[in-house]
């Protein structure tokens, strides 16, 4: 599939979607125009694949409580980009480091509406990403970015990482909640 730059498509249209037919596939669109798709491993613990106009990517997790993702082109050990875990006491607030360095800040945006926050260093929000689900399967997620998001590949890598904490978190959770219904007769 060719994918286009994100610096080449409009911003404000960007939203995550599920690809037709795969349950743990992602794209990423602005309108009808594809630039990334995240593919979530079917095995538990197995690494998530991505790719985009740049090359293909390898998504490793590590951690539960405080899970850290780690994104590499397919094929390098060098890490181009790091979602980890925030400081003690602060739970929903994680680090975003491209290239070895802390860039971007990612925070939950709300309680009730499990929406996630992506901000600059100095704190200005420049993407909010809220999922969209069909009872408890989650379909994609509005993506509504500021203009000051940078259209470049940390933005890039920093939503493939963001969307792929999310998608994680919330298959897990459909997981449980299918065995919880299942174990209460619920199914």
């Amino acid at each position: 599939m060719p994918y286009a730059a994100i610096a080449s498509v409009d911003v404000a249209a960007l939203r995550w979607i599920r690809a037709e037919g795969g349950h743990h596939d992602f794209e990423l669109r602005s309108g009808d125009t594809a630039v990334a798709k995240l593919s979530l491993s079917p095995e538990r613990g197995g690494p998530a694949r991505a790719e985009s106009i740049e090359g293909r990517y390898t998504i490793d997790r590590a951690g539960f409580l405080r899970p850290r993702l780690t994104l590499r082109r397919d094929g390098s050990s060098t890490v181009l980009a790091r979602l980890v875990s925030g400081p003690e006491g602060l739970p929903a607030r994680h680090a975003i480091e491209i290239g070895g360095h802390a860039t971007y800040g990612l925070s939950r945006a709300g309680v009730s509406v499990p929406a996630w926050s992506i901000s600059a260093a100095d704190g200005t929000e420049w993407a909010h990403l809220e999922p969209i689900r069909e009872g408890r399967q989650l379909l994609g997620s509005v993506c509504d970015v500021e203009s000051t998001m940078p259209a470049d590949s940390s933005s890039l890598y920093a939503l493939i990482l963001t969307w792929c904490f999310i998608s994680h978190a919330w298959l897990e959770d459909e997981v449980v909640g299918e065995w919880t219904d299942h174990a209460e007769g619920r199914f």
